[in-house]
């Protein structure tokens, strides 16, 4: 059949007569042949990678761990010197943490890993924070 442009129209044509209407099916016996896959690799953090969440991890411990064992947390009140001696070090940890995630931004430039390193410090010192003007306005016992 030859179209309007001049250019040869195939016209694909079925016959649903030959075929009943309907799709064969594949015989019944036959299963196709199992496919091998290839075995998943999981990654593999590296030392570095490691290294820096533990070094994030003594971060958050300087920041939750000691101050709590300098000033107990069901303490109503504390000595001023204690209280400023434990907000201290939740400040450094706070620090180690937010550098953490720094550190992981300038390697990877990924915001993921600044979020992950500055929003718990940003949380840890607020909870200093609270703690220390907690225990600060109490008596002195």
């Amino acid at each position: 059949m030859v179209g309007r442009s001049g250019v040869i129209c195939v016209a694909r044509v079925t016959s649903q007569a030959h075929s009943g209407g309907m799709a064969t099916s594949p015989e019944r016996g036959r299963t196709a042949p199992a496919r091998e896959l290839p075995p998943i690799r999981w990654p593999h953090p590296g030392w570095r990678f490691l290294s820096m969440v533990a070094l994030w991890l003594l971060g958050l411990g300087l920041a939750v761990v000691v101050p709590a064992l300098i000033v107990a947390p069901g303490q109503t009140a504390a000595p001023t010197g204690d209280v400023l001696l434990a907000f201290a070090f939740t400040l450094v940890g706070a620090l180690v943490m937010a550098g953490v995630g720094l550190v992981f931004w300038l390697r990877h430039e990924d915001p993921v890993a600044t979020v992950f390193g500055v929003v718990p410090a940003v949380a840890v010192l607020i909870g200093g924070i609270i703690m220390m003007a907690v225990k600060l306005s109490g008596p002195v016992h």
